[in-house]
């Protein structure tokens, strides 16, 4: 060794600069460390809300096509099919025949127009029976198109089998009182007096159409009396409307006229006229009239206010869509 050399160069900045990556990819840790935690509560959130939906609710999910994609455990229970036989399928494979067809062409309408639907359905089971489900349809919107619909049903089968059974009470009541007013004239006041004082509208006509009983009640739910008109005028005149509350009714699917085709059928309508201008919403329950010989002689129906139920329905479907709105304001923010 006969000497040493040292070159010395100035690496304050480089230091300076790595101190301050270093700073930042701390901040940056713990940013993401942060916003990791925020997302696992805000998803342990959304699945402690779905687990409490599923173990109420029946839940289906379709693309817009109309082929289901998801379905919870209670759907599989209540239509008796497996996943596996529901999975690409189309709700029309459980389609009782209940309802006419201008039933789902408004429900279609509805949630194609990127609006929640609400209603109640009859269903067929895979079995062959059949049940109820009161149902409540959402679109799922994207770049201002549907992408898919989420149906949230409850099973109301037992309701409705207990309305019905209170219809067909109604209606063999009337039934007998029309029989007792052609019947035995000796009964006819006592028998005014019962139909005067009955909170349910009774309507009955005879195998021509022609109104041959119309109570109190039912004159003061329609704003009018019977009318001598032909079935196709019924709906004008007593301004009956589909629940979309715009489509006037059908006269070949009114109750009463299903009923002198000998058909049974319970129907909800909206019943606005100038005797009734904010409207009101009716349920009909009707049944053919026969006589000795079991031969279709008219048909009788029984008319209930429900315009009351009707607001209540919709001050939970306000708070339903209040609560999906938020679902979605969440699932937006995720």
């Amino acid at each position: 060794i006969v000497g040493v050399a040292k070159i010395a160069r100035d690496i304050t900045q480089r230091k300076a600069a790595e101190t301050e990556i270093l700073k930042l990819n701390d901040e940056l840790e713990g940013k993401v460390t942060l916003r990791t935690a925020q997302l696992e509560a805000v998803n342990k959130d959304l699945a402690d809300q779905r687990f409490a939906v599923d173990q109420h609710a029946i839940v289906a999910v379709t693309d817009v096509q109309g082929s289901i994609t998801y379905v919870n455990d209670k759907f599989c229970d209540l239509s008796q099919y497996s996943r596996e036989e529901l999975i690409g399928q189309n709700h029309r494979m459980m389609n009782s025949g209940h309802h006419p067809k201008e039933f789902f062409q408004q429900m279609y309408r509805t949630i194609a127009n990127r609006k929640v639907w609400h209603g109640e359905i009859k269903n067929r089971a895979k079995d062959g029976s059949t049940y109820w489900v009161d149902t409540t349809i959402v679109p799922f919107v994207a770049d201002g198109k549907p992408q898919q619909y989420v149906a949230i049903r409850a099973d109301i089968t037992e309701q409705k089998l207990a309305k019905e059974t209170l219809a067909e009470q109604a209606l063999e009541l009337a039934r007998r009182a029309v029989e007792l007013a052609r019947s035995r004239k000796v009964l006819e006041t006592r028998l005014q007096y019962v139909l005067n004082s009955m909170a349910e509208g009774l309507v009955a006509v005879d195998e021509q159409g022609n109104f041959v009983l119309w109570n109190p009640a039912a004159e003061r739910i329609l704003g009018m009396g019977a009318a001598d008109l032909p079935v196709h005028k019924w709906p004008e005149q007593y301004g009956l409307y589909l629940p979309d509350t715009v489509t006037p009714f059908p006269s070949e699917q009114i109750p009463l006229v299903r009923a002198v085709r000998g058909e049974m059928s319970t129907t909800v309508m909206f019943v606005r006229n100038p005797e009734v201008v904010e409207g009101a919403w009716i349920e009909v329950s009707a049944a053919p009239l026969k006589d000795k010989q079991v031969v279709v002689c008219g048909g009788v129906a029984a008319i209930r206010d429900i315009t009351r139920q009707k607001a209540d329905e919709r001050e939970i479907r306000k708070l339903n869509e209040e609560l999906e709105r938020r679902g979605g304001d969440r699932t937006a923010q995720l």
